[in-house]
């Protein structure tokens, strides 16, 4: 199969490949300018002869016209995938750091710490359209949220999403090509905009 991992979660990648040939890995020019990301990449990943870099610009398409996959991966990906961009994957799924049913959004984890929500979590969606968090589940993990500082929920959530790629990659390869999905029944009141930069600060270094 042809696969593809999109975003910084690059601990995320050697998983793909124990288990794929080839990965194509795509990460974001602003999140590749972090020098720990970099060194990861550099110490884990770039001696592969099965896997390779695209950087992604901050304007222009995500992928290449030609490329066409069987499964996409996306985990701490910064850019909403265009329909033109969907329509080259059998499927591409989307690792939520946050359950969907709470916080949908681009910062999960701290609109869970700025609303007290119950729970904290790992969604893997499929995208299926431009919709923000809108597309049927494959695997969903909950965890209480802990009275911790954020770097270390971070920390935890990174656990628990490592733990819950694993399972549901699985899942994947099992039953591909006629995967097994649930409705997502997303809300309106579940989606949380984007935190100011303010607020992510204050929550950052609690």
């Amino acid at each position: 199969m042809k696969v593809a991992f999109f975003g910084s979660y690059l601990f995320l990648v050697p998983v793909l490949l124990k288990r794929f040939e080839f990965v194509d890995i795509y990460v974001e020019r602003k999140s590749y300018a972090s020098e720990s990301l970099r060194q990861y990449y550099e110490r884990k990943i770039a001696s592969s002869e099965k896997a390779k870099l695209f950087i992604v610009p901050e304007n222009g398409p995500i992928i290449l016209p030609h490329q066409r996959y069987d499964l996409g991966f996306a985990a701490s990906f910064g850019r909403i995938f265009k329909s033109n961009d969907i329509a080259k994957f059998k499927y591409l799924f989307n690792l939520h750091p946050g359950p969907i049913s709470l916080a949908r959004g681009r910062h999960p984890l701290p609109c869970a710490i700025k609303f007290n929500h119950q729970f904290v979590g790992i969604t893997i969606h499929q995208i299926t359209n431009e919709d923000i968090d809108a597309g049927p589940i494959l695997f969903e993990t909950k965890i209480a949220k802990q009275d911790q500082p954020y770097k270390i929920m971070d920390l935890m959530i990174q656990e628990l999403a490592l733990a819950t790629f694993q399972i549901a990659l699985k899942l994947v390869i099992d039953t591909f090509p006629n995967i097994t999905l649930t409705p997502n029944g997303a809300t309106d009141d579940t989606y949380y905009p984007p935190l100011s930069n303010s607020d992510l600060v204050k929550i950052m270094n609690s």
